[in-house]
């Protein structure tokens, strides 16, 4: 049985994407995290039940100043019949990944390819897909293949991170991410990420800006990645 993940989107990042405002790559994030993590899909229904009282009630009376406060306490209860996946996950090289990927790798889903992409060398240990989403030139989305035991030096982001594992697992900053588990990092958080020994790790990592080396393998490792 697979382990329900323990690291989960945070309030705004939810919200944005219930609301309809997240950008693509934010969107393709969640979209992704939903289908494999049954509290966040109960906390995004939570959002739109109380998001929609909300915006009935708007004309007819003024909101109490905490009312935004109460649905974000909502997004917090435990879980009791979660919402089921809509979607099952497909299959790309051999890996299950969650079915909002298609769009980006299948050909006859998105058709962005004319024949479903492969993994190509961005550092040693590092291999990569560029996924054609919508966006700013800086932001950068890909699904990576990160090799058992490769250690990404200590860094920082010149914009935030997210990073979604779906198989494999990495640990960052005294944690440990699994299928499912999802990590947000602001600019200003330094950390090391040493891929588990025991397999490699696929993750889908959005990038909306470059990554800060702070040591002399860590510029290399940003020289060959961001290229």
């Amino acid at each position: 049985m697979i382990a329900a993940p323990t690291h989960h989107l945070d309030d705004d990042v939810l919200l944005t994407y219930v609301a309809g405002t997240a950008t693509e790559p934010v969107a393709l994030i969640v979209a992704c995290h939903l289908t494999l993590c049954a509290l966040c899909r109960t906390r995004a229904q939570a959002a739109e039940t109380v998001g929609g009282a909300i915006l009935d009630a708007a004309p007819a009376a003024d909101l109490s100043e905490n009312a935004l406060e109460r649905m974000l306490a909502r997004l917090d209860e435990s879980p009791t019949d979660a919402p089921p996946v809509a979607n099952a996950p497909f299959e790309f090289a051999g890996i299950p990944l969650p079915r909002p990927l298609a769009h980006y790798l299948l050909p006859d889903q998105g058709g962005h390819h004319q024949a479903p992409p492969d993994f190509r060398f961005l550092a040693p240990g590092i291999r990569g897909i560029d996924l054609p989403v919508k966006a700013d030139a800086v932001v950068r989305t890909r699904l990576l293949r990160l090799a058992p035991g490769v250690a990404i030096p200590r860094h920082t982001h010149a914009a935030p991170e997210f990073t979604l594992v779906f198989s494999g697992g990495i640990s960052d900053g005294g944690a440990h991410y699994v299928r499912g588990d999802v990590r947000f990092r602001d600019t200003d958080d330094e950390h090391v990420q040493v891929v588990d020994a025991d397999g490699p790790c696929i993750a889908l990592v959005l990038n909306e800006g470059a990554l800060v080396p702070k040591t002399w393998g860590g510029r290399v490792l940003s020289f060959l990645f961001d290229r």
